[in-house]
């Protein structure tokens, strides 16, 4: 009995070592995939260059339908290192969407100064690896993201992180800071593309929850781009464009 008593011993023993060994090796994993990610970003960031894109706004009151209740045409125009300039080209039906998206393109302009505000790093966020996934054919690890202060810019929820270039697919969370007291519940889902060698946030789904307006939608998508110093920087008329169809999922 006591033998026995002692072989379970060492067997329980060896099961904890063996726990806190796959333990440090994750936590390990984690923290040299989330330095790739903040790599990957940097990186990036460095090697975009100046560009205009023209997107679609769409919102929805209620729910999705065949004909959105407003709709919103503009272009941003963004010039190295961060300058970011919006124009509305067009607009139509309820003014609501309108002053929601124009919301919007005014904090994406604000934020391009210090775009490591609201950046995919350890200064913002603690992470937990949650496992891997396929997602548009690519392997994937997902991270799930917590945001290390309130702030409207910082997501809670997770990342799907590209398994072989540490790229950001897709993320989908909540906001740390409700944008909003009007604003009960906001799900919003980013979509990340590569444009003529640059990866950029493409398209944006995001469903609220509104104070006396119930539920709404706004969808936005990248419908083409111009890359280029020119362009961008000078807004020459536009030459032949870069088609998103082929970027956005």
């Amino acid at each position: 009995m006591v033998r026995g008593g002692k072989f379970a011993a060492v067997i329980l023993v060896s099961m904890m070592t063996a726990l806190a060994v796959s333990a440090q090796t994750q936590k390990s994993d984690l923290a040299t995939i989330v330095q790739h990610v903040e790599q990957a970003q940097a990186a990036n960031h460095e090697s975009t260059r100046p560009y205009q894109v023209t997107r679609q706004y769409l919102f929805y009151q209620g729910s999705d339908k065949p004909q959105a209740d407003s709709a919103v045409v503009a272009d941003m125009t963004f010039d190295p290192p961060d300058t970011k300039q919006f124009e509305i080209v067009n607009a139509s039906g309820a003014g609501r969407g309108q002053h929601i998206v124009k919301q919007v393109l005014q904090h994406e302009t604000e934020m391009a100064g210090d775009w490591r505000k609201a950046a995919i790093t350890g200064e913002n966020y603690a992470f937990k690896l949650l496992g891997e996934e396929t997602l548009q054919g690519r392997r994937c690890f997902i991270l799930g993201l917590e945001p290390r202060r309130k702030a409207k810019e910082l997501l809670e929820g997770k990342a799907w992180v590209d398994a072989a270039d540490y790229r950001i697919l897709q993320i989908q969370g909540e906001p740390a800071k409700s944008p909003s007291f009007w604003i009960k519940k906001l799900d919003v889902t980013l979509y990340f593309s590569e444009v003529e060698g640059m990866w950029l946030q493409t398209a944006i789904r995001a469903v609220a929850d509104v104070r006396m307006f119930g539920r709404n939608i706004l969808s936005e998508r990248d419908l083409n781009y111009r890359v280029g110093a020119q362009s961008a920087a000078k807004r020459a008329p536009r030459h032949p464009e870069t088609t998103i169809a082929t970027y956005v999922r």
